[in-house]
């Protein structure tokens, strides 16, 4: 969410995943507040290294972009980002076939109906406008490309909530104009919906997709698969047998004409299909009309889309949500990959900070920072609480000390305090040394308040030095007394 493509493309959310790429929700910013709600497929990584398939999504941006149709979604740029090769296409608000048939089918008994015949109708109608269109594509000098989708299927056939049916994914299309080819003996589509010809390696045309559109219309009618089986191999054997039963044997409400017209377009024998899927359009009007059944319009599907709850539309809040949300992350990446965000130098006394890499984590990681930062403190006071406290016990020591010396040196004088301090006992010099720090500590509680005001250093390491108690051995000694002269002594002698 929130990153950006080629500078001006945002993804938004992600809408869905398949072999090739993944699709997101995204919208084209502009110039003065421009932007637009588009569908980016972007190519996986994995397959980004593989140049065969790199040259079958770019052949898929040219083919596409050529078609302009109601009825096919539209490419409207191709472009490359260090996340890979994308697509830019418009974004069909709507849910897929699939998903549709999937949200209306019959219950456990059968007795639905599924989808409604004049929306079905509507909805294969328009696929195979938008299929004919591509199928007459031509280049620049007016040569028909003989463009074949390969991969028409109800997942491929997108419902918008305007009511109009459109056909998307020409990726594994064949075309005379593609920079790659297809490899012998691989097959390009969903085996479901592939004609015998197309299993068989044989040369295909225009009729594949006619036949792949038949069993459509078919699992449309009926709410299920043509042809299912446990196994690849059973597959092929019951696509190459032909159908088991037509729409009509299975949903009675299937009108007969519009049976036979569904039958023919899976017919075994390409030749005996439709020869375009216009005709097979065309063919489906005048069944319906001799039928009685009036095609929907493009409000009808659009309001039976609404009720199936096949898809949830985006509200305006949501997108609102998508974009707000994604603007902050937007503004990061672009932050963070136009320029580099200088880093502070950091003081010598202040703790190691970790600096956001996007101007979008500035505003979310503050409060981290301050957090981080701000228990550093009690812990800095705590230290000289401990400091100040140890000091102060040292000099209590002191104070306590210090009358035993005066009264020990109050009858030699200052002058003999350090000479009679030298000559006393070990045991005395031991008994006057300062107890432990631990034992200095327990006696500073007893010290009384007015000694420790008198007393209490400041808590700058500058004066921790005065706070010490005063240790005799530092006192220098007084210079000693004139020895007396001899007797003898005259001063005529000078």
């Amino acid at each position: 969410m929130g990153k950006v493509l080629a500078g001006r493309y945002e993804l938004l959310k992600q809408i869905a995943v398949g072999g090739m790429a993944t699709v997101h929700l995204s919208r084209a910013l502009g110039v003065g507040g421009f932007e637009r709600l588009v569908a980016i497929k972007v190519m996986h990584a994995h397959i980004g290294a593989e140049p065969d398939f790199v040259t079958m999504f770019l052949d898929e941006a040219r083919l596409a972009a050529r078609i302009r149709h109601p009825n096919v979604v539209p490419t409207l740029d191709v472009q490359e980002s260090p996340d890979g090769l994308f697509l830019v296409m418009e974004y069909i608000e709507g849910p897929s076939l699939h998903q549709l048939i999937k949200a209306t089918a019959a219950g456990p008994t059968g007795a639905g109906t599924g989808i409604p015949l004049p929306v079905v109708l509507r909805m294969t109608i328009d696929t195979l406008s938008g299929l004919h269109d591509a199928h007459e594509l031509t280049d620049d000098e007016g040569h028909p490309l003989s463009l074949v989708h390969r991969d028409v299927s109800p997942a491929n056939v997108l419902i918008g909530t305007d009511g109009v049916a459109r056909i998307t994914d020409f990726g594994v299309a064949r075309a005379e104009a593609r920079l790659s080819s297809t490899r012998g003996g691989q097959l390009k589509g969903k085996i479901p919906y592939m004609p015998p010809e197309q299993l068989m390696s044989e040369q295909i045309d225009r009729r594949c997709d006619v036949y792949a559109a038949g069993a459509m219309l078919w699992e449309t009618l009926v709410g299920r698969r043509l042809f299912q089986a446990d196994s690849d191999g059973a597959l092929l054997q019951k696509i190459l047998a032909g159908p088991e039963a037509s729409p009509a044997q299975l949903k009675p409400h299937v009108p007969a004409a519009i049976d036979a017209v569904c039958m023919q377009a899976l017919a075994r024998d390409k030749n005996a299909r439709f020869a375009t899927a216009a005709d097979f359009a065309d063919a489906l009007e005048r069944a319906a009309q001799a039928s009685g059944v009036t095609i929907a319009s493009a409000r009808a599907v659009a309001a039976f889309v609404e009720q199936s709850g096949a898809y949830r539309k985006l509200g305006a809040k949501e997108i609102a949500a998508l974009k707000s949300g994604a603007a902050v992350e937007t503004s990061a990446s672009r932050t963070s990959a136009a320029q580099p965000i200088s880093k502070p130098a950091p003081e010598p006394n202040d703790p190691p900070k970790s600096t956001p890499t996007a101007s979008s984590q500035v505003t979310s990681a503050g409060s981290a920072l301050s957090a981080r930062v701000e228990p550093q403190k009690p812990r800095r006071i705590g230290l000289y609480a401990g400091v100040v406290a140890v000091l102060l016990a040292l000099g209590a020591v002191a104070l306590v000390m210090r009358p035993k010396n005066d009264t020990a040196s109050s009858t030699a004088g200052s002058a003999t305090v350090a000479t009679s301090a030298r000559e006393e006992p070990r045991a005395a010099a031991s008994s006057a040394a300062p107890p432990p720090a631990s034992e200095a500590v327990a006696s500073a509680s007893s010290v009384p308040s007015a000694t420790s005001a008198s007393s209490t250093p400041s808590a700058s390491p500058v004066v921790v030095p005065t706070a010490r108690p005063p240790v005799v051995r530092d006192v220098k000694p007084p210079p000693e007394k004139a020895k007396p002269l001899p007797t003898s002594y005259s001063p005529d002698r000078l």
